[in-house]
């Protein structure tokens, strides 16, 4: 089969929205498939793109600077080219795919890929990796969103909550709606845990962006007067995606510096949680948190909002704690929870390894690959 996948990241030239078309089209290549990747053009190539490239993949930049794009009048800007139609015909006709994956990062990311499949007679599905109500569809795309995921063979979705959240924003039901599982970067054994001493270190893990993290709201819960003097400590672990300014500015206005520390981008998830006795992240909206996971799987809390799927993951009391909204107020409850549970978040944390093994994929590259199948037969 010739697989074209269509991923819309932009912002970042790489993230957890591409683990799982990633290292599905690995290993279909193993299986002798011919994978075609429309990806935005970066300066530096991801290494996972770079792999399929180097197993015989092709990779079509969009947006790539050169010539082409110099002799275009001023008025086609980078956005017009990316909403239009003329690189989706190209890329189309160039490598003729026999499905379409479209990777989808954010729910407002540009989908009208959608509509040259559909032009062209071309089977398609989308893979949703985060939605919220945050950002609504205008008019002047709707029938655009709407074409993607509801006259596409499937539309997959890495939680129920975000499937939900669609089709309010489309105001259109997804029949064809399948709920799949991403990739961990962890194994499925609890780590050794580490007594506190006497600071209770949690770790905040997420990218440092403020508007979907919540890593503010954290520290409007630290400034307040019972929290000044309790052992505790949050890491906050990441890369800067616009706000680490601020949230060192919001640390040292609120006098909490002393409570906070910045640990950098951590390539094994595993080295994050052998220091941490918890998560704590507020997020103001997710879609599959690969973090809360991973955390749980390690063998330790979660202190979470409810979005994407913690509440399908996470036991209220039993094996974390969740907030019910990305509030201050809410979040400074649920922490005040977990802290009077403190003793008892390593007993917590090997039951939530216990209990995430049961309900986390044992493989989710097989999984996704039989659903695949059932859209079109895998072979080579």
């Amino acid at each position: 089969m010739r697989l074209g996948i269509y991923s819309t990241v932009d912002g970042l030239p790489w993230g957890a929205s591409e683990y799982l078309w990633s290292q599905t089209a690995l290993v279909l290549q193993q299986q002798g498939h011919t994978i075609g990747v429309n990806y935005q053009w970066f300066p530096r190539t991801p290494p996972r793109l770079a792999e399929i490239q180097e197993r015989g993949g092709s990779i079509f930049w969009r947006n790539q600077p050169g010539p082409e794009l110099l002799r275009l009048p001023r008025r086609f800007t980078d956005k017009v080219l990316q909403f239009g139609q003329r690189y989706h015909d190209l890329w189309l006709r160039q490598f003729r795919p026999d499905f379409v994956l479209i990777s989808i990062s954010y729910h407002t990311d540009d989908v009208s890929i959608a509509n040259a499949c559909l032009r062209y007679g071309i089977p398609f599905a989308t893979l949703l990796h985060c939605a919220s109500t945050y950002d609504w569809i205008t008019i002047h795309h709707l029938e655009t969103y709407r074409n993607a995921y509801t006259r596409g063979n499937r539309s997959f979705f890495v939680s129920e909550a975000n499937h939900t959240i669609m089709e309010l924003l489309l105001a259109a039901k997804i029949p064809q709606a399948k709920t799949v599982h991403n990739p961990l970067k962890v194994a499925a054994a609890p780590l050794p845990w580490t007594e506190p001493d006497p600071v209770w270190q949690l770790a905040c893990v997420g990218r440092i962006h403020f508007r979907s993290k919540g890593q503010d709201l954290i520290l409007q819960v630290l400034r307040r007067e019972q929290w000044r003097d309790r052992p505790i400590k949050i890491v906050f672990w990441g890369k800067d995606q616009g706000n680490q300014r601020q949230l060192e500015d919001l640390a040292d206005w609120y006098g909490v510096r002393n409570k906070i520390q910045l640990g950098g981008y951590a390539h094994s998830p595993a080295d994050i949680w052998a220091q941490s006795h918890g998560l704590l992240l507020p997020s103001r909206f997710e879609g599959m948190p690969m973090v809360t996971a991973e955390a749980m799987l390690c063998g330790r809390i979660a202190i979470v909002t409810d979005c994407g799927r913690n509440s399908e993951w996470v036991d209220e009391g039993e094996t974390g704690f969740l907030a019910a909204a990305p509030t201050v107020d809410d979040l400074e409850a649920t922490l005040e929870r977990a802290w009077q549970h403190r003793q008892d978040w390593q007993a917590m944390g090997r039951l939530a390894a216990e209990r995430l093994q049961q309900r986390y994929s044992a493989d989710p590259i097989a999984e996704f690959m039989t659903e695949l199948d059932k859209l079109y037969p895998l072979k080579p």
